[in-house]
């Protein structure tokens, strides 16, 4: 079993804001993620999160081939490098246009036979989370609040809020009913090992209104 932290939303605004909600590397201004330089999830240090266009991650994290992926030195050098540009023209905010939701978690990875990863969020009452997972073969997915999934790792029944079994792909909205720690267990059923993504966002609340 994995468990990841996901970023806390503080950390996430400031990082947004840094970098004017554009990639680091293209600065283009379309759907972008938090990526963890270091590879380490749990590691959430402004220095360690890059932000990134869903293309230009794909070049860090996937196989270019030699000469073509970008390495964890010049992720961090185009971070700097784009975070200085928009320090130095900053732009006016857009006060009609509603904010997009956070992008707290983008991760495609190995899951191992019978392994599952749990992700953390803390959420208020009424926060929605937009979750989309999709793998190479079946796994079940859960959301529960972090008591339940304790009781879970000790064998005991729960209650689930949103769950999905033996599926390859699944899209769905949480709403918070209350304030907490909120755990989204994805478990692999195949056979076999398969390969996860899971993409998530969370729209607070308080930027509703």
């Amino acid at each position: 079993m994995t468990h990841r932290v996901t970023v806390p939303e503080p950390a996430a605004v400031r990082l947004l804001v840094a970098n004017q909600r554009a990639c680091c590397i293209c600065h283009e201004k379309k759907q972008v993620i938090l990526h963890h330089i270091d590879g380490d999830p749990s590691n959430y240090r402004d220095d360690n999160l890059a932000v990134l266009c869903l293309d230009c991650h794909g070049r860090v994290t996937g196989d270019e081939g030699l000469g073509r992926r970008y390495t964890k030195a010049e992720v961090s050098a185009h971070k700097r490098e784009w975070e200085r540009t928009c320090a130095a023209n900053p732009i006016e905010d857009e006060e009609d246009e509603p904010d997009d939701p956070l992008p707290v978690l983008y991760e495609t990875g190995l899951l191992r036979r019978e392994e599952e990863n749990a992700y953390d969020f803390e959420l208020d009452e009424g926060d929605e989370l937009n979750a989309s997972v999709s793998a190479t073969g079946h796994v079940s997915i859960m959301i529960c609040d972090a008591e339940d999934y304790e009781r879970c790792c000790r064998g005991k029944d729960i209650d689930v809020y949103t769950d999905a079994d033996e599926v390859t792909e699944k899209i769905f909205t949480f709403q918070a009913p209350k304030s907490g720690t909120f755990v989204l267990v994805v478990t692999n059923t195949s056979d076999e090992d398969v390969d996860v993504t899971v993409d998530v966002d969370v729209l607070s609340v308080g930027d509703a209104d």
